[in-house]
C-alpha cells in the first residue's frame, strides 16, 4: 500500500485532508439546486444584470442592450 506520508510533510497533508473535505462537503451542499431556463432564443447574449425581480437588463455580442420581463 502506498503512504503519502513517503511523499508530502505534515502541513502538505493537512492541506491535502482539506482539500477533500471542502470537495465532499461541496458536492454534497450543492446537489439540491435546480436549473431553470428563464429566458430562451437570445442572439449571442452577452452580459445581464438584474433590474428587479421580474426584469433583466442585458446585452448582446453585437452591442444590442436589451430589457426584458420575466412575469407572465
Amino acid at each position: 500500500m502506498l503512504s503519502l506520508r513517503r511523499f508530502i510533510n505534515k502541513e502538505g497533508a493537512m492541506k491535502l485532508y482539506k482539500s477533500i473535505f471542502i470537495l465532499f462537503f461541496s458536492i454534497f451542499s450543492y446537489s439540491s439546486y435546480q436549473y431553470e431556463t428563464v429566458l430562451d432564443d437570445l442572439d449571442d447574449a452577452w452580459s445581464f444584470v438584474f433590474l428587479s425581480e421580474d426584469k433583466i437588463l442585458y446585452t448582446e455580442m453585437s452591442g444590442k442592450l436589451k430589457i426584458a420581463s420575466l412575469s407572465r
